[in-house]
């Protein structure tokens, strides 16, 4: 078995030399003995840096098959150990499972055959087999839009560590370096590596960028809900046109809105605190259940102005697109 790693660890090693025109060495991880035996039976586990980017390299010695998102699964947890980027790498791969890797952003490496790595995109632009772009960039992730939130309500502030933004929305460096492969796709901001630190950098205003990230930003918005107003928890953000009402010079609608997380919802749903109704009437109000958590970046009790401009975006009443317009002037820039 011992050779058999050892001779597919130096047709990686050959490998990448040939795609990359770069030396590397793999070395035993030394991290491993921290994970669960089910992840250190199925995978050997070997440190390498590519041009200045330390990662984790998983070597798959199992012959049957995973599915893309159990290896996704799997390979998460390893990278929450090791704070690094981790590269599957398998001796084959089926051309299914490859793309919808590559739509999960999930590194990998068939030696020989296919190197996908997105953690090195941006800086082996010149150098990495990477499929080619549309040139038509993809919606933004839920997450990946409330650390854009994040960054444009900073103020002057222009730049961010990887490890700056997990601690500050309480996210983790896995999601957050995913994030950051969307925004580089994006061309939103600049990504780069100072020594083993993954760095975020604004070069342009948050107006600008805002201008470029908006067509890309889904509505946090999942679906509406009545509920009877008795059984509404204290302190959630107004939300839908009665935040815009308290913004503008919009009159407020007769069913209020209020707004919170897709995970609150069903928290408060299982424990039976919250009481639907069939429409809404007299003594309801509807909730906005939202794919992130709204309470983040509200504010004097009504969702965060950004937000509330892609909850209402699209409106046919010019009434509403001229307070939303009015609305997005008077954010902070």
């Amino acid at each position: 078995m011992l050779v058999m790693e050892n001779v597919t660890l130096q047709r990686l090693e050959d490998y990448i030399h040939e795609t990359l025109s770069v030396r590397v060495r793999a070395v035993p991880w030394s991290g491993a003995g921290k994970l669960p035996l089910f992840l250190t039976d199925r995978y050997e586990f070997f440190s390498m840096t590519v041009l200045d980017r330390p990662c984790i390299l998983a070597l798959d010695r199992k012959t049957e098959a995973l599915t893309p998102a159990s290896i996704r699964k799997q390979l998460d947890i390893v990278g929450e150990t090791a704070m690094l980027d981790v590269v599957y790498v398998s001796a084959t791969l089926s051309g299914w499972n490859r793309t919808r890797l590559i739509e999960q952003k999930q590194s990998f490496i068939v030696p020989g055959n296919q190197l996908y790595l997105p953690l090195l995109a941006l800086d082996l632009r010149e150098y990495t087999r990477l499929p080619a772009k549309s040139g038509v960039a993809r919606k933004l992730s839920p997450s990946s839009v409330r650390v854009l939130l994040y960054i444009l309500y900073a103020g002057d502030r222009t730049e961010w560590t990887l490890t700056d933004i997990s601690e500050a929305l309480g996210i983790s460096s896995m999601s957050v370096s995913r994030t950051f492969d969307e925004f580089s796709d994006a061309g939103l901001f600049r990504i780069e590596m100072t020594g083993k630190v993954r760095r975020l950098r604004r070069d342009q205003p948050g107006r600008d960028v805002w201008k470029r990230a908006e067509p890309l930003a889904r509505s946090p918005l999942m679906k509406k809900v009545p509920i009877e107003l008795k059984s509404l928890p204290a302190g959630l953000p107004c939300a839908g046109l009665t935040a815009l009402s308290e913004a503008s010079m919009l009159a407020s609608p007769a069913i209020p809105e209020y707004a919170l997380s897709s995970a609150r919802w069903k928290q408060l749903k299982q424990d039976k605190l919250i009481r639907e109704v069939p429409y809404a009437d007299t003594d309801t109000v509807l909730l906005e259940i939202w794919r992130y958590d709204p309470e983040g970046f509200s504010k004097n009790g009504t969702v965060d102005p950004i937000s509330l401009y892609l909850t209402l975006r699209g409106t046919d009443d010019e009434r509403i697109a001229a307070a939303l317009d009015e609305l997005l002037d008077g954010v902070p820039w």
